[in-house]
């Protein structure tokens, strides 16, 4: 039978050599001409890596930035939000074409424009709604693939979740943490989420400027939302 084969993702690599009694260490990508010399082949690159991981081992620990390789089934549980993600873009895309086919030929644009009762009452030429009945289904098919997930994603979340936490957002969370008890501390999980301030200080000045987005983009996005719906819930409070 015909073999397929696909690129080994660094989690596949790491899988096969620790189920094969090897130590490896899967690291955050970064620059190795420190230098700026400019010159950069795969021997000057594999030679700056053996130096930092002997440093490593020996116990500098600032010289690599060790990224935890989650498991097969914490891949695959994640794995099912972030192909949601994906169709959601998708839709977002679909749906911005036809409202732009509307703009550009003077009509006001209809929210959601692929609904079935929209796209009925849908008051266009001809011509136009022969081209966005092309693109319709595709928008249908594409709604029902995204709820089928959010239907089974109840099942999988916390009960009792504060206010403005959705059982979504609160799937996400955990599955695109993975384990919690991997942090040691709380800045620790500030840099991994990329909501940490960034710096620039010296001496007596101190500049703090925007976060950072250095981490899980995901999951900053989740918190970001998480931050709207509760300020939006909450209640208003008047000064006297």
């Amino acid at each position: 039978m015909p073999s397929t084969k696909r690129a080994a993702s660094a989690s596949d690599c790491n899988r096969a050599l620790s189920a094969r009694g090897i130590e490896c260490h899967v690291v955050s990508p970064q620059k190795l001409d420190e230098r700026q010399q400019r010159v950069k082949t795969d021997g000057r690159d594999a030679r700056t890596l053996c130096l930092k991981l002997s440093r490593y081992v020996e116990g500098n620990q600032e010289e690599l930035a060790v990224v935890r390789v989650p498991s097969e089934a914490e891949e695959q549980a994640r794995a099912l939000h972030r192909q949601r993600e994906q169709l959601v873009r998708t839709r977002k895309q679909l749906e911005a074409h036809g409202r732009s086919l509307l703009v550009n030929h003077g009509i006001e644009p209809v929210n959601q424009w692929w609904k079935r009762r929209a796209f009925a009452t849908l008051v266009v030429p001809a011509w136009m709604k022969d081209l966005l009945s092309h693109t319709q289904p595709l928008l249908l098919q594409l709604e029902a693939q995204i709820r089928a997930p959010d239907r089974a994603t109840p099942s999988a979340a916390v009960p009792d979740q504060p206010r403005g936490l959705g059982a979504l957002t609160s799937v996400v969370l955990d599955r695109e943490v993975c384990a919690w008890d991997r942090f040691r501390n709380r800045r620790q999980i500030g840099s991994y989420t990329g909501l940490c301030p960034g710096e620039h200080s010296s001496g007596h000045t101190r500049l703090q400027t925007c976060v950072t987005k250095h981490g899980n983009p995901r999951l900053r996005a989740a918190l970001v939302e998480l931050a709207w719906r509760r300020s939006a819930s909450s209640p208003t409070t008047g000064r006297s």
